[in-house]
């Protein structure tokens, strides 16, 4: 439904700089925000996956007024007919910018972005963090819905799963 969600208040977290989030998703609608999961402590403070206006897959954090990661596809996800399974892997205990941040669809990793900034070596996922209220399904200031439908979600403290 385009205005259900589930929230999830995150305890003491194993490894805040890894995570992994899978699920299975079917979008009902084209085009328009629309959040898989999200964190909104307010404007300044907020990370979140979702689909773009553009119908691209985009992850997004802000920390502190200031953007500190946003990896946008250039694929886009207009089939209202498919089922995608989605993994997003955030590991910035990576030396290598471009390995903290990946999106897998289908078991295939996308390569091919809009937009790439990753986080500083070490930051913290907004995803991930001790006393934070997790949205699935809806950012988290009565916004962005998802419209369509989710199965066998997962979010994974302290790891990085293979997206199989």
């Amino acid at each position: 439904m385009a205005n259900s969600y589930l929230t999830r208040t995150t305890s003491s977290p194993t490894n805040a700089d890894k995570i992994t989030f899978s699920a299975w998703i079917k979008k009902s609608k084209v085009s328009g925000n629309m959040s898989l999961i999200a964190d909104y402590g307010s404007s300044t403070n907020r990370g979140k996956l979702q689909f773009s206006s553009a119908d691209k897959l985009e992850y997004y954090q802000v920390d502190g007024g200031s953007a500190t990661s946003q990896l946008r596809t250039n694929r886009l996800f207009r089939d209202v007919n498919a089922w995608y399974h989605i993994v997003f892997q955030y590991d910035s205990s990576q030396s290598t910018a471009s390995d903290r941040l990946k999106f897998y669809i289908n078991g295939i990793q996308e390569t091919s972005f809009e937009i790439a900034t990753y986080p500083s070596q070490n930051q913290d996922s907004r995803l991930n963090k001790s006393g934070v209220t997790l949205n699935i399904g809806q950012e988290g200031d009565n916004g962005n819905y998802f419209d369509g439908y989710m199965s066998h979600v997962a979010l994974v403290d302290g790891s990085i799963v293979a997206p199989t």
